[in-house]
Parts: C-alpha cells; sequence; structure tokens
C-alpha cells in the first residue's frame, strides 16, 4: 500500500491547493472586495514618530491639552464606568452621541473613581457633568474629537493579538476590569487600585499585550500591511473549511 504525500503548507498553514482554489472562487474573491474590515484596515494612516511619542507620551503620565485645559488619559476604571452608563464613545455607535455624552466623558477622566460616591445612578452622573465643558471653558467638538482619539489610541496595541473567529465584544463590565487589574497587577508590583485607577489606559493594554506575547501568542507587527495580511489569512482559513479546500 503506498503512502499518500502530505501536502507541503506555506508558513501560514496554506496549501498550494488551497491558494489555487481560493484564487479561481468567486464568492471569495467577491468577499475580500466588500470585507468592511479589510476596508477599515486599508485606511488606518500609517504611524508617525510623532503618533508614537504621543502614545508614550500618554502611557507615562502625559496629560491632554483641551485648549488649556489638561485632563489625564482614560484608565480602565474610567472606561468601565463610560461602559456601564452606555456612553456612545464605548456602547453602541459613534453617531450616536449628544452634547451630554461629550460632557460625561470629560467628567469621568476629571472626577475618576469619585464619581463613584457622588451617587451610583446614570442620573446622577449625567447631572453632575451635565455643561462640564462649558463650566471648565472646553470647547466641546475639540473635547469629542480628542476622547475619540483618546480611546483610539488607547486600544491601539490589541491590534497586535491575533483576532479569533467568533471573538465577542468586549463589554468594559466589572469582569473585564477584574481580568485586566488582576493579570497586570502582579506583574508590575502595584496594587490593584494603582493598575485599576491611576495607569493610563494605553499602557494597561501594552501590559496586557505582553501578557499574551508570555503565554506564547505569536503578535503581529503593528503596521496596516501586517494587519491586511492577518485579517486575509483569517478569511483564507475560514473559507478553505467552509469549502473542504485542502
Amino acid at each position: 500500500m503506498t503512502d499518500v504525500p502530505t501536502p507541503q503548507r506555506d508558513r501560514h498553514g496554506f496549501t498550494n491547493s488551497q491558494k489555487l482554489a481560493l484564487a479561481k472562487d468567486d464568492e471569495f474573491q467577491e468577499w475580500i472586495a466588500t470585507d468592511k474590515e479589510l476596508d477599515r484596515l486599508y485606511a488606518i494612516p500609517r504611524r508617525t514618530p510623532e503618533d508614537r511619542l504621543g502614545e508614550i507620551g500618554l502611557a507615562f503620565g502625559g496629560r491632554v491639552d483641551l485648549g488649556g485645559v489638561y485632563v489625564d488619559p482614560p484608565t480602565i476604571g474610567a472606561v468601565m464606568i463610560l461602559a456601564t452608563i452606555g456612553s456612545p464613545y464605548l456602547v453602541g455607535k459613534q453617531e450616536d452621541k449628544t452634547l451630554l455624552d461629550v460632557d460625561v466623558f470629560g467628567h469621568v477622566l476629571a472626577e475618576g473613581r469619585e464619581i463613584l460616591t457622588a451617587g451610583l445612578t446614570v442620573a446622577a452622573i449625567q447631572a453632575d457633568a451635565s455643561e462640564w465643558c462649558e463650566e471648565a471653558g472646553v470647547d466641546r467638538q475639540l473635547a469629542d474629537v480628542t476622547f475619540s482619539r483618546m480611546l483610539a489610541e488607547a486600544f491601539t496595541a490589541l491590534e497586535m493579538l491575533p483576532r479569533k473567529g467568533g471573538d465577542k465584544r468586549c463589554l468594559f463590565d466589572l469582569q473585564w476590569y477584574a481580568w485586566m487589574v488582576s493579570t497586570i497587577a502582579p506583574s508590575v508590583g502595584l496594587t490593584a487600585d494603582e493598575v485599576g485607577w491611576g495607569m493610563p489606559l494605553v499602557l494597561a493594554v501594552h501590559y496586557m499585550v505582553a501578557e499574551n506575547r508570555r503565554q506564547g501568542a505569536e503578535l503581529i507587527p503593528m503596521t496596516p500591511n501586517a494587519l491586511i495580511m492577518q485579517r486575509m489569512h483569517v478569511m483564507m482559513a475560514e473559507h478553505c473549511q467552509q469549502k473542504g479546500y485542502e
């Protein structure tokens, strides 16, 4: 009995016959042409040295200038509060933001954990935050753009982690807070409160990526081309499985 030779696979795990089949598969080519995630990745601007310096600044104590008013970058705890009260910056759609949502974001950044002693209702937090921009002398449009950029910058490092099919949307709730803090605090020698309420989220996310690397995750270089190829490989593997390509 003659053994059937095992197909040779490239470093990404694909055989030549799989790649040829995908190249001829009109359904797969249509998926590539219309995939919104690929569109998002193609639209990512190339990071400049200034971008990277800005990220480092937020990670190590830098504050954000809102036209002469300075606020601290978001922490794990601040994001938990914002998500819990349904801030459109984290839950739902960005286009659903109201003027009050901008005020609430600024108020949460400014007050941090102290908000939890002022009343544990959404209405109470919103009432305290009402007209925060006017009272602080901050242009609301500038604040809105800045807050969105701060959050995007904070989560940029997650692009280095391979995405798995079926990944669920993060809720940024108390369970997420506990997971982040309990993972980071022992590795950096800080207390849970120092990590949850004092450490900038951008640095916390980098620590989580480092922990994934220690656990054996193969990180993706944070360049648009590398992210595009990683997305393509996920799509290729999924389509090969669906069609039975070997």
